[in-house]
């Protein structure tokens, strides 16, 4: 008797959906945002899924390509305005480090959110050829070293194969934007570039600014349990030795997991399945097992 078959999401023709550096999705790819509860918390309210203007990129070897004036010379290119998206393949590995990296300098407190890849692409889609934009996304490439000054010194050396003198196009451009720092290797981040398909929009970088404040908001975005796998609430962080509230860190952990499990319950639709909210616990004290 044959086994019955399995019920596989195929991945649509997405209509304005682009991919760099051979990335390539299925149903069970899965990416990592890390945001602030009072962001997600503002996002989920508005139905609204955010992209970022990469001038906000903290990284000030990243700005090398984005700022670049002297793309003209390749084919009279010229740069599009743009909004990014910054995610990590990362679950469980470097979660110590990538709780740190993304923290917010308000010591506000993160959520992770995993978004299902093929859903939230669907959304996208719907809304870029409704809108006239489009979107590339693609993983990073740690090939980046310190020594990195300028646009011409890049493009006459060993990474000259990013500048083709012909045919110079977004695809190129962005390419460039997916470049970073071997220090950075273990981030694993994957970007979604937004575009708008008239290069004639004005956008942050503009004096007279559609969007001024660096910030493109998505509508009608769901946040439901297609589009999101799983919610992963920031650890209490360790007392430091000899503080008293050492003894107790399993429950404050356990009564803040509680506090913030019940405010993304309420926040989020009533059939979202409750068991995807968790909390991470990183630094939960274990047994060492006798020798």
């Amino acid at each position: 008797m044959s086994k019955p078959k399995e019920n596989v999401t195929r991945i649509p023709d997405f209509r304005k959906i682009h991919f760099l550096n051979n990335y390539k999705i299925n149903e069970k790819t899965f990416l990592n945002k890390y945001i602030s509860f009072k962001h997600l918390e503002e996002n989920i309210t508005k139905n609204e899924i955010v992209f970022v203007s990469p001038k906000t990129w903290r990284d000030p070897y990243e700005q090398i390509y984005y700022t670049a004036e002297n793309y003209a010379k390749y084919n009279n290119y010229k740069k599009p305005n743009i909004f990014c998206m910054c995610l990590t393949e990362n679950s469980s590995q470097n979660e110590d480090a990538a709780w740190k990296i993304y923290q917010d300098t308000t010591n506000e407190k993160m959520i992770k959110v995993t978004f299902n890849v093929t859903e939230m692409l669907k959304q996208l889609d719907q809304y870029c050829f409704a809108n006239n934009f489009s979107i590339y996304v693609g993983k990073i490439k740690y090939i980046l070293s310190r020594d990195i000054t300028t646009l011409s010194k890049q493009s006459n050396t060993k990474h000259q194969r990013y500048f083709p003198k012909k045919n110079f196009s977004d695809t190129h451009y962005l390419k460039l934007l997916l470049l970073k720092r071997k220090a950075f290797e273990f981030e694993r981040e994957v970007r979604i570039f937004l575009i708008p398909d008239d290069k004639n929009e004005k956008y942050p970088d503009d004096k007279n600014a559609k969007y001024p404040d660096d910030i493109f908001r998505i509508p009608q975005f769901p946040y439901n349990n297609e589009t999101i796998s799983r919610l992963k609430i920031a650890p209490l962080q360790p007392f430091p030795l000899g503080d008293p509230r050492q003894a107790s860190y399993a429950k404050l952990q356990e009564y803040e997991s509680e506090i913030y499990k019940e405010a993304l319950k309420n926040l989020l639709p009533r059939e979202f399945n409750s068991e995807k909210i968790r909390q991470s616990i990183l630094y939960k004290p274990r047994k060492i097992k006798k020798l």
